[in-house]
């Protein structure tokens, strides 16, 4: 139980964080900057699982709905009512599109993971030969089928690594697939860990593709549906 409320509030702290990061990215600030950021991830956001990312989301939502809510009663009070309900729209359209992007924090991050773990085996099928390889080789082409994967390795692996090379990285980061065989020298551990990464990547891909959808909807409809509300009633009470 009190695992599963840190992971939330880790969960949660990551999307905050990553909101304010992209405030950073906004024009006009991003013209100020010198470089985009490096592409990055949190296992706590990978390994959630829908309940989880949706109640964070509609925590960081509820809380920015409140405070405008109140501010703007602070403000206007009951002296104008017309601007009190529109702004009560607006705050819940604003609270909408904070849901969504905090849903794209999440999509983001399991994309991040999943390219650059997809990318790993791939490189890794490339330096072997048989039957069960070429296996692995083909799922891993599928999962870049999709076009939110992409070709992502560590910098330090150059562009061809060594089989050596990727033994020794995986052996080094497999806990962030919850994988907790030995992965050694010998080939037979090698192929067990890349089987196991593929159907995980795979899940993992199911996941981001369904956050990908919610995060599609909160941010489409019902924001603009409430702003609009929000501005026509602003601007009818406002004549």
């Amino acid at each position: 139980m009190r695992w599963g409320y840190l992971k939330r509030w880790a969960l949660t702290k990551r999307m905050m964080r990553s909101i304010l990061a992209g405030l950073s990215y906004a024009f006009p600030v991003v013209l100020m900057r010198s470089k985009l950021p490096l592409p990055d991830y949190e296992l706590s956001v990978v390994t959630s699982d829908e309940n989880e990312v949706l109640s964070s989301a509609s925590i960081i939502g509820g809380i920015v709905v409140a405070t405008l809510v109140v501010t703007i009663f602070l403000f206007q009070g009951l002296s104008r009512i017309g601007l009190l309900v529109a702004g009560i729209f607006l705050a819940f359209g604003i609270g909408q599109q904070i849901i969504s992007a905090c849903l794209n924090v999440v999509a983001t991050d399991v994309r991040t993971f999943i390219s650059k773990w997809n990318t790993v085996v791939y490189s890794w099928s490339r330096t072997k030969s048989g039957r069960e390889w070429r296996f692995i080789e083909d799922h891993a082409v599928r999962i870049y089928i999709s076009p939110f994967i992409i070709h992502i390795l560590p910098d330090y692996f150059g562009l061809k690594p060594s089989s050596e090379v990727i033994e020794e990285f995986v052996r080094k980061n497999k806990h962030e697939l919850d994988y907790d065989k030995k992965v050694g020298k010998e080939e037979s551990s090698h192929l067990s860990f890349s089987e196991y990464a593929v159907h995980y990547l795979n899940d993992r891909l199911e996941f981001h593709d369904r956050v990908y959808e919610m995060k599609e909807k909160t941010g489409v409809i019902d924001p603009i549906l409430f702003i609009a509300i929000g501005t026509i009633v602003w601007l009818i009470s406002s004549i």
